[in-house]
């Protein structure tokens, strides 16, 4: 996770402390989800983190036997916190590239394999492509769709550390990508669409 975001050395990958809840069945997890947080987690989920002023921490189902590997849904959790601490980040942002960072930990996890498959049918359902920064698509298909928008903006390595150094000295998120990106988020989305045809 640090390399990939290109922690320095001298600073911890996550700001203060995080907390990693581990539960052994997806009921316990869903009750997490409406006893703590007041929502219902997508079905499809097997981990998800939360980031506060206060507070940071992941939530996870271990996995039984070859479903899905342990090691890339922590690193998730992690860059996900990681992102998020940086400064006010779009939850579409730090998921997207937190799940980029999964997919090198474990590339063939089903977990990711699975958002690579269903990135089509994500992908026809989108109306614009900036659909999912826009909140049109529900939780667990912007996060598809920012996976692979993020994978797109991860691909111009020079750009993209430059966003994340610019967040990390406290520039604002839609300034430090229009800098490093030279044009908003919404019109990356639709080059990026382009490149998708």
């Amino acid at each position: 996770v640090a390399v990939v975001l290109k922690t320095p050395a001298n600073l911890p990958i996550v700001k203060g402390r995080m907390t990693l809840f581990f539960f052994n069945q997806r009921y316990d997890y869903s009750e997490f989800g409406k006893m703590v947080e007041k929502r219902d987690l997508p079905r499809a989920w097997r981990g998800h983190w939360r980031f506060s002023i206060v507070d940071a921490y992941g939530a996870m189902i271990p996995p039984r036997a070859e479903e899905y590997q342990l090691g890339s849904l922590v690193g998730q959790q992690l860059a996900g916190v990681t992102l998020a601490g940086l400064q006010e980040v779009p939850d579409w942002f730090t998921e997207g590239v937190a799940r980029v960072v999964a997919s090198r930990l474990g590339s063939d996890d089903p977990r990711i394999m699975k958002w690579d498959d269903e990135f089509s049918r994500v992908k026809a359902s989108m109306g614009k492509p900036d659909d999912f920064i826009t909140g049109k698509l529900g939780p667990e298909d912007g996060f598809i769709a920012a996976y692979s928008f993020a994978k797109f903006l991860m691909a111009d390595s020079a750009r993209f550390n430059s966003l994340i150094s610019q967040l990390r000295q406290g520039t604002e998120f839609t300034a430090a990508f229009s800098t490093a990106f030279g044009g908003s988020p919404a019109q990356a989305a639709e080059f990026w669409a382009k490149k998708l045809r």
